[in-house]
């Protein structure tokens, strides 16, 4: 649309900004068609579907941090001391599981979305759902941490908390402050593991379980299946990339001609016929703001076989509400 030019049919949409300088307010500037306007919400979504899965490894990711935090608050709380009383261990062999089985749930649960979500998408027997499969098998048959934690998982579901064992360990000793400094083992009971009848896969997890030290720590195991998710997550993005690279492009070439000239948006309107075009922002009934910042930064990612070869994906992604 034109400025100057009379509206001569309904129009339900509008593309706008909303500025703050010289006086605050909504500037107007070319009409959509419900066509068009249904193009751009195609886009949107396939750019917000990008940000969604983000979203859902994060809280793998916060899942794993959080404990993580307070293994290393137990182990830093009691780092001069070298007894605890059984209601203190109780009470950190408590608040560890509680931690590390939320860990469980949210690795389980993405690994879950993401291949539900790529077979509805693209369907079951498709090459996007085939190369996901592919992606996490090769990281069970390539890592014994996969393995074990994945299974470990269901173990702590079905039959006892993974974490059974929490020691002391004496480490350097302090000569500014004349104490020795303890570190905190966060260990399991592998006979305990072996016989609870918990079928532990006697081709590839059994005997490498029966192959550890009766108590062993488990962190090293959970550190590595953290790695292991993370190319997992890498190879999941990188499916999905060209189609959000595609809405980013449609969505930066629709605001192009605004330029800065302030914060993208569409009017939704409900103008009557015969309007000029300095009236329309009157007849504004709702506004959708166009997702610019989260557009252009999925267009400067790298190209999909390029983002493969990344070992993590970790960014913060600001996005305006």
């Amino acid at each position: 649309m034109r400025r100057g030019y009379r509206i001569e049919s309904v129009a339900n949409y509008q593309l706008g900004t909303f500025v703050e300088v010289p006086s605050r307010g909504f500037r107007s500037y070319d009409l959509l068609s419900d066509a068009e306007y249904e193009e751009y919400l195609e886009a949107e979504r396939l750019v917000h579907r990008f940000l969604s899965d983000y979203q859902q490894f994060d809280e793998v990711r916060n899942s794993y941090i959080e404990y993580r935090n307070v293994v290393n608050h137990y182990s830093q709380k009691y780092s001069v001391k070298s007894r605890t009383n059984p209601v203190v261990s109780g009470e950190m062999n408590h608040a560890i599981n509680r931690r590390l089985r939320t860990f469980f749930t949210e690795f389980y649960y993405f690994v879950e979305y993401a291949e539900t979500k790529l077979k509805r998408q693209y369907g079951k027997d498709s090459e996007q759902a085939k190369e996901f499969k592919k992606a996490t098998s090769e990281q069970f048959d390539n890592s014994f941490a996969y393995r074990f934690v994945y299974h470990l998982r269901h173990y702590a579901q079905h039959i006892n908390l993974p974490i059974n064992a929490l020691s002391l360990q004496s480490g350097e000793f302090d000569f500014l402050t004349a104490t020795t400094n303890y570190n905190l083992l966060v260990e399991t009971n592998r006979d305990e593991l072996l016989n609870s009848g918990f079928d532990w896969r006697a081709r590839d997890i059994r005997p490498q379980l029966r192959s550890l030290p009766p108590k062993f720590e488990l962190n090293t195991y959970i550190e590595e299946m953290m790695e292991c998710l993370e190319k997992v997550y890498v190879v999941f993005v990188s499916i999905g990339l060209p189609d959000a690279k595609r809405g980013a492009a449609h969505i930066k070439n629709l605001v192009e001609p605004i330029g800065s000239r302030g914060r993208p948006c569409v009017y939704h309107l409900d103008v009557p016929e015969n309007v000029t075009p300095s009236q329309v922002v009157n007849f504004v009934t709702g506004v959708s703001w166009i997702q610019i910042e989260l557009a252009e930064f999925v267009a400067n990612l790298p190209d999909p076989a390029t983002f493969r070869q990344l070992p993590a994906f970790k960014v913060d992604i600001g996005v305006q509400s």
